[in-house]
């Protein structure tokens, strides 16, 4: 294990996070102090890689990858435990960190047979409610609308989620959303002193929490957002292969997981999530009904039917 370093451990999804690059979006380890780090991350060498995406995730066996990107530089992931920062002289902060935060956790939690959704996930009434969709969806702009009405948010991108008693459990990640300014303009929030999570020319902030939490919590709800040609939005329980699909389009970089399913990790395989209830969400292109959107989420969330916990749901992740 590395030296203590100047600033606290962190807690995310449940584990004790030790890493040598300060990481604001995510909590200070409030668990055992004297539990030893369930992951690190320490700064190294790292070879490079061939990759064709503008973040490649290169898999060289069931527990050794590297995430890599021209922007931050690559990162060496090893048995769900441990990670090695080859960060670029002069690389974004906000980048770097939104690097470990995202890709970097998909993998672990996968090396771990722990599946992760592509969501931005808040708890409403003591029931986490993940927002899934492709780039544009608006499942940003609705969270950071959540997040305004005092629904904190539990993750931001990637939501790792177990299985414990019949109950898909949500496990907190990075808490700060990112959005781009003129997304910070339409809510009325000034840009003045929220940090960059993109370089300076591309206008992207981080909108931190007013508290993080680093408790699970159920996941009550999965709500694939899509943007159609209409001028109303249609609110849809997705049932059957329906309900399979949207949960499929919602797993983080499927086409990782299942690489990872067949080395083996099974558990991935499973996408039942027992004890959530999927949705559609069809909106128009346009940015005028997101707010009468967020109210319909929230009366979602006072559902009885929808599974809940006044607490968050005590567990500690499993460990490899």
């Amino acid at each position: 294990m590395s030296a203590i370093k100047a600033h606290p451990d962190y807690s995310l999804c449940g584990w004790r996070f030790r890493s040598e690059i300060p990481i604001e979006a995510l909590p200070v380890w409030d668990g055992d102090s004297d539990r030893p780090p369930d992951v690190e991350l320490v700064r190294g060498e790292v070879a490079e890689v061939s990759y064709e995406d503008l973040v490649g995730v290169v898999i060289t066996g069931r527990s050794t990858a590297t995430v890599a990107t021209a922007d931050a530089g690559r990162f060496a992931i090893f048995n769900g435990n441990r990670v090695v920062a080859d960060v670029h002289a002069g690389a974004f902060s906000g980048f770097v960190e939104t690097m470990i935060v995202g890709p970097v956790l998909g993998v672990l939690s996968y090396q771990r047979g722990i599946l992760s959704l592509h969501a931005n996930t808040v708890v409403i009434n003591g029931k986490a409610i993940a927002l899934a969709g492709r780039s544009g969806a608006g499942k940003s702009t609705l969270a950071a609308i959540l997040l305004k009405r005092g629904h904190p948010l539990i993750s931001d991108d990637v939501l790792p989620i177990i299985e414990r008693g019949g109950q898909t459990i949500a496990m907190p990640g990075s808490q700060n959303l990112r959005l781009w300014g003129e997304t910070l303009d339409l809510l009325g929030v000034s840009r003045e002193g929220l940090r960059h999570a993109a370089d300076s020319t591309r206008e992207k902030y981080y909108l931190p929490t007013i508290s993080k939490t680093t408790k699970p919590w159920p996941l009550a709800a999965l709500i694939w957002l899509e943007r159609g040609i209409t001028e109303r939005y249609f609110f849809r329980p997705a049932n059957g292969i329906f309900r399979t699909r949207a949960i499929l389009k919602s797993t983080y970089r499927t086409k990782l997981a299942r690489e990872f399913a067949t080395m083996g990790t099974k558990e991935l395989q499973d996408l039942t999530l027992p004890g959530v209830a999927v949705f559609d969400l069809l909106r128009p292109r346009g940015l005028d009904l997101l707010e009468e959107q967020a109210t319909a989420i929230e009366r979602l969330a006072l559902e009885d039917d929808l599974p809940g916990m006044e607490e968050p749901f005590q567990v500690r992740a499993a460990q490899r």
